[in-house]
């Protein structure tokens, strides 16, 4: 009599399994029919900014791999070419192509598709369920509505219509009414040490020149305290021009024979041809 029990307890527990698999799990074939035509030909952008061409992440969407970050116009965008679940559901792999973000000739930033292939290895849990799919895919990629300027560096989110942190180099401002706004030739007046900036392989591949500008917070000691993209070249440029920068050094600016914090201008060229 006990072990008729058990036998039938043991049977609930399958059919009861049985059901919350078929309440829970999703046809593959048809999530991966839907992801195809949702994402198949378009551009995607990739949290994190990892360089990498194999990148592997966990069903949360989290990297597991290991990858360095660049700059989100070099290694954010990614062009989708393929979906496919592979090896019994354990896997959705996204095959990609890399696309990099540069001024056209209107000096507008622009989609430039690269040669680079990109892997997005992602995670399947079992049961297969098409809402855990998407949730992971939230964590890999951009949401629609999403803002750049929540993924971006400080320098970054001005332009992007977010507030940039004031000073991004985490030093304490000075009072507002301190401060002073100077034109760039009389902060270049100023300069006493300038570092020129590399200029990026890729760039120079493709044949890019460009003007960054950036609004620069000069401290009372002649650092940069602050700086922030007004109009960015893209193709990594942005980022190379930051480095620089920041390490230039002035002499204080002096307001009745006193130093105060300036802000200003400061442009960067890159011409290709020199």
């Amino acid at each position: 009599m006990m072990k008729q029990r058990i036998i039938r307890g043991l049977l609930l527990l399958v059919i009861f399994a049985q059901a919350l698999h078929a309440q829970t799990a999703d046809d593959p074939g048809s999530v991966e029919a839907k992801l195809k035509s949702i994402y198949v030909g378009n551009l995607v952008t990739l949290r994190g900014f990892y360089s990498d061409s194999v990148l592997n992440y966990d069903a949360d969407g989290s990297l597991t791999s290991k990858s360095p970050s660049g700059p989100w116009t070099l290694d954010g965008k990614v062009r989708v070419d393929s979906v496919n679940l592979k090896g019994g559901n354990e896997r959705l792999v996204f095959g990609c192509t890399r696309v990099a973000v540069g001024a056209g000739k209107d000096g507008a930033l622009q989609n430039f598709i690269t040669a680079e292939k990109v892997d997005l290895n992602i995670k399947v849990n079992s049961p297969f369920n098409a809402s855990q799919v998407y949730h992971a895919l939230a964590g890999v990629m951009m949401k629609k509505g999403e803002s750049m300027a929540d993924l971006v560096p400080d320098y970054w989110r001005a332009y992007f219509g977010g507030q940039a942190p004031d000073p991004v180099s985490g030093a304490p401002a000075m009072p507002k009414k301190t401060r002073v706004r100077i034109s760039s030739g009389v902060a270049q007046g100023n300069l006493v040490k300038q570092v020129r900036p590399e200029y990026p392989a890729i760039a120079k591949f493709y044949k890019q020149s460009g003007v960054v500008i950036m609004r620069a917070v000069i401290g009372v000691d002649g650092t940069l305290t602050a700086l922030s993209l007004v109009h960015p070249a893209g193709m990594g440029l942005d980022e190379a021009a930051i480095d620089a920068v920041k390490q230039w050094r002035y002499n204080p600016y002096l307001l009745n024979c006193v130093p105060v914090e300036v802000e200003t201008q400061i442009t960067v060229n890159f011409n290709i041809g020199r």
